[in-house]
């Protein structure tokens, strides 16, 4: 636990193979236990002081850039990278610059939050809005989940609204024909075989013909 951060993961499924506590981030590189897939998230709580920041950007680069894994980043940044994140007219600043530059410059995608262009309040009667909370990822990460995306969830007693990151499945790979030995023995093997390669074809020609009899 870090300024405020906590990880939690399903023990079951994966298993921490190294982690490091920060001053303002908590990176964790997981694997999974099944398939011994890797990668690194860094969950953040960022400081409000805009002198700090450059020492959380160098804090989350050094440690992930060094497992060579799929990258996440997600969290409370404590600052904005556009005017149009806070709902009160803002310019642009050093801060918010320097941010963008960050993220651009460790090839991350910013996600969007679904429909919610905000995801902190102050709680007022006339409230200050903005967008502090991001979810991050390298293009590996996307690669692996192309159909990812962030949803937000009812705040409950928080002034930050909670983000749910979905999958949305992993990127097909095509599966390799492979002959089983076994085969041989099922009952009625043969049969279907025949059966598969007398059939007609149509138009097919060469290695389509191949493919459409060994499917």
């Amino acid at each position: 636990m870090s300024s405020g951060i906590i990880i939690l993961w399903d023990g079951r499924k994966w298993k921490a193979v190294d982690r490091s506590v920060g001053e303002y981030s908590v990176p964790t590189l997981l694997e999974c236990r099944q398939t011994g897939w890797k990668w690194a998230c860094s969950s953040v709580y960022g400081p409000h002081e805009d002198a700090w920041r450059e020492h959380l950007w160098e804090e989350i680069s050094n440690i992930c850039i060094s497992w060579e894994a799929p990258w996440l980043v997600v969290g409370d940044f404590n600052v904005t990278r556009f005017p149009e994140d806070c709902n009160r007219p803002r310019p642009i600043t050093p801060g918010m610059t320097r941010f963008s530059s960050w993220i651009d410059g460790e090839g991350l995608i910013d996600l969007p939050v679904g429909n919610q262009v905000f995801t902190w309040s102050n709680l007022r009667e006339e409230p200050s809005l903005a967008r502090l909370d991001r979810v991050l990822m390298d293009s590996e990460w996307k690669a692996k989940f192309p159909g990812c995306e962030v949803v937000p969830l009812p705040r409950v007693v928080s002034d930050h609204v909670p983000l749910l990151l979905k999958e949305g499945g992993a990127a097909h790979v095509p599966v390799c024909f492979c002959f089983e030995a076994w085969w041989l023995s099922v009952e009625g093997f043969s049969e279907v075989v025949m059966e598969s390669w007398s059939a007609d074809t149509g138009a097919l020609q060469g290695g389509q013909r191949l493919a459409f009899k060994l499917k």
